[in-house]
């Protein structure tokens, strides 16, 4: 049984619809990671914020681009361990962090800004962590 021109005419008016529909972002947020990264897992913060290390080989995550979420108003630090020399940069919030390859370099702030915000190699021009901050 083939589908009426109604319901055909229904279900592209859907389809159409669906993709103009965007989530509101504030300025600095990202939707999505570019093609060919894959987020690989979440990590879940305390209320009050919480501390995750990230390690980078040659400017990339040992661990994939993580998501890590927050509820706004906590306090994070995210201490970086990177065997190459990398400045990162937090969008959004506007946070730039030389890493060198023999020390460990931390970012420290409190997330007060809501949404979601890439965190970018500006060595490699590549993510290396997705922060979500959640009201």
């Amino acid at each position: 049984m083939r589908p009426t021109p109604y319901l055909q005419t229904l279900f592209v008016s859907a389809l159409l619809f669906a993709g103009s529909v965007q989530a509101h972002q504030p300025p600095g947020a990202h939707q999505s990671l570019p093609a060919g990264l894959l987020e690989n897992k979440a990590i879940e913060l305390p209320r009050q914020g919480g501390e995750i290390t990230l390690r980078l080989d040659k400017g990339k995550p040992e661990t994939g681009v993580n998501v890590v979420r927050v509820k706004k108003a906590g306090n994070v630090v995210i201490k970086v361990q990177s065997n190459s020399t990398e400045e990162l940069h937090l969008h959004g919030y506007d946070l730039r962090l030389p890493v060198s390859g023999s020390a460990v370099s931390e970012f420290r702030f409190q997330a007060l800004k809501t949404g979601r915000f890439e965190m970018e190699s500006h060595t490699t021009h590549k993510p290396v962590l997705i922060l979500e901050v959640h009201p």
